[in-house]
């Protein structure tokens, strides 16, 4: 708060009550106490005005007054609105004038008594304080109760407003500014999103703008980069942290668009698939947060991780996707976001390759490290702090939906047939060399989807199948989480998809191998009425062509029931996945083009997870599963 402003507030509310107290001398026929009084308000009012010419920064009331559009009597009526709620020498006296009814507010009968307003002024006045003028509805100015005439419904100014006035920054919002890092690298995708950004931000139109990416990519502080640039601040809101409460969300969405019609800043309200995800809504969330964007004037941004989510079908929408960055970029911006912190073997280029994350991901990580650091009296961070610290993120994620296993046994504890083993070990090896492939090499440019991997494990309780995952996750220096899908799956129409959404988004960050347990979980019979199963076969492909797609470089291991019928899951386009039976069909190891042809058809139109003990595995007969058989 500034000194300037600080004395304007103060001078304001002395002109207030010299005016009312003027007001009730008039009132009360005493001439010459009036006379005073108003002298006073005179001299009040000269000291004002030569203290609002003097250079500076625009004062509070100027950038309210522009930005509102408000008339001299509206100014007027702030001021003495403000008065009335905290100056308590301006209350007694409003009593005095208007009797029990100045205890609920400022009416605009009572504010053209004390600023002896003509009749027309006044009906001006009352007519510019409607509910549809910008300042009421952002709440502000807070009308006493609904459906009150207009001349004398009181009025009451918001705690917020009179911080603002005063030049006061008030100590506990909902909301909280983004703030934009010293230190930022882009790609060439995330340069030209950000280039889109700015454009919309320019525009400031009436829409709903999506920005769209996985968690920890960055999005935030690319909507708030965007906005530097154009001069404006972004103020955020975080659904997540949030009661999913009717009236809680009401509140903090009022406040949030308060706060940003002040000091026009961007609204941004975060992870709205944490509201959007289809659960039912019994406190009308949506429609809350549809109401919100109709009513703010101007632009509105979401951040989502899911993709295509709408909020109010009033607005138009503009949606730009954010992708993480490059592995070149991570390392540039694990080396600029641990500065001196790193240490010798921080192992950055190691780190990047193996995590997939953005900014705020690797600020969060290297904030945990730093933690963890500490308390073992660390000056700089080695690669098992940051390792560390990436861990304590991914499992934050992961919200209690999957739980990590600790390997303890080893390669040389697993007994395998000679060409099971050599398939686990070519698994092993894709994924090992995937970056080198999809990236150095360039084939992601030529095979943009497709490029992830998924084994299915199937047998009889109690044959190794999660040993094996355990193994293969070590291997490859992964962190294994076993995912409970029971926990995962709701009988509320698109809970599912949001839970499993949030899982890979976790696991794709951390670069984590995800063991499903039970995963005949997510399948249901199609005949079977059940609100949460109509999206049962959706998620199962989710393991092995929908999410996984999209996840570069993450195993994905399931381990269905023996009986589980895995044709559901396989639909003719899918990518290839990594199935464990008793047939042995392509390997990660190149194989001729013939056993291609032959083989593909077989695991399309087989079940590739049923069958009786003793059968052969043909196109015709579906194989049969022993304890330790791969097939791909």
């Amino acid at each position: 708060m500034t000194a300037r402003a600080s004395r304007v507030f103060e001078l304001h509310l002395d002109r207030a009550v010299a005016a009312i107290r003027a007001a009730y001398r008039r009132q009360q026929d005493d001439e010459d106490e009036e006379a005073e009084l108003r002298r006073e308000h005179e001299r009040l009012g000269r000291e004002l005005v030569e203290l609002e010419s003097t250079e500076g920064d625009p004062l509070p009331m100027a950038l309210l007054r522009a930005r509102f559009d408000l008339d001299e009597d509206e100014v007027g009526f702030v001021w003495n609105a403000v008065a009335l709620t905290i100056d308590p020498r301006f209350a007694p006296t409003a009593q005095a004038l208007a009797g029990s009814e100045a205890r609920r507010g400022l009416s605009a009968n009572l504010h053209a008594t004390i600023a002896g307003l003509t009749d027309a002024r006044a009906h001006r006045l009352a007519r510019r304080l409607r509910r549809s003028r910008p300042m009421i509805r952002s709440g502000l100015v807070e009308p006493a109760e609904a459906g009150s005439a207009l001349t004398s419904n009181p009025m009451v100014a918001s705690m917020r407003l009179v911080a603002f006035l005063a030049g006061e920054e008030q100590e506990e919002r909902v909301g909280h500014d983004v703030r934009v890092p010293g230190e930022l690298r882009h790609d060439g995708a995330q340069t030209a999103a950000l280039a889109h950004l700015r454009d919309v931000l320019h525009d400031d139109a009436s829409v709903a703008l999506f920005v769209e990416g996985p968690l920890g990519s960055g999005r935030r502080t690319a909507i708030a980069t965007a906005a530097a640039a154009l001069d404006r601040r972004v103020i955020a809101l975080d659904l997540h942290r949030l009661p999913r409460d009717g009236g809680a969300l009401t509140e903090a969405l009022r406040e949030l668009r308060r706060d940003c019609v002040l000091v026009g800043a961007v609204p941004l309200v975060c992870d709205i698939d944490e509201l959007l995800g289809g659960e039912r809504d019994p406190g009308g969330l949506t429609r809350t947060l549809a109401r919100f964007v109709d009513e703010h004037p101007g632009l509105v941004v979401f951040t989502s991780t899911l993709a295509g989510l709408e909020v109010s079908r009033r607005r138009s929408s503009v949606r730009i996707a954010w992708p993480l960055p490059s592995t070149a970029v991570q390392r540039q911006l694990w080396a600029a976001y641990l500065g001196d912190a790193a240490g010798a073997d921080s192992g950055l280029d190691h780190l990047s390759i193996r995590y997939r994350l953005g900014a705020g991901g690797i600020r969060r990580a290297i904030a945990s490290a730093q933690l963890l650091g500490k308390a073992h009296g660390a000056t700089t961070l080695d690669m098992r702090q940051l390792v560390e610290g990436v861990r304590a993120n991914i499992a934050e994620g992961l919200g209690g939906l999957a739980e990590r296993i600790e390997v303890k046994q080893s390669w040389t504890d697993l007994v395998l047939e000679p060409d099971i083993l050599d398939q686990v070990q070519s698994l092993v090896s894709r994924v090992r060399h995937a970056h080198e492939v999809y990236e150095t090499w360039g084939f992601h440019q030529k095979v943009p989807r497709g490029i992830g991997v998924a084994a299915l494990f199937t047998g009889p309780p109690g044959t190794g199948k999660t040993m094996v995952a355990g193994l293969i996750a070590r291997e490859l220096e992964l962190e294994l989480y076993q995912v409970d899908l029971s926990q995962v799956v709701s009988k509320w129409v698109g809970e599912t998809e949001k839970q499993m959404a949030r899982i890979f988004d976790a696991a794709e960050a951390g670069h984590a191998l995800l063991l499903f347990d039970e995963a005949d979980a997510l399948f249901a019979k199609r005949t079977r009425v059940h609100t949460g199963a109509r999206g049962g076969v959706g998620q199962a492909r989710r393991l092995d062509g929908g999410s996984a797609d999209q996840v570069d470089r993450l195993p994905v291991v399931g381990r269905p029931r023996p009986q589980l019928p895995c044709n559901r899951i396989r639909r003719p386009s899918s990518r290839k996945s990594d199935h464990l039976g008793s047939a042995s069909m392509n390997s990660g190891a190149p194989r001729t083009s013939k056993a291609r042809s032959t083989a593909m058809p077989t695991w399309r139109s087989t079940s590739c997870c049923s069958g009786s003990s003793g059968s052969a595995a043909s196109p015709s007969s579906p194989p049969t599963w022993t304890s330790a058989s791969i097939r791909r």
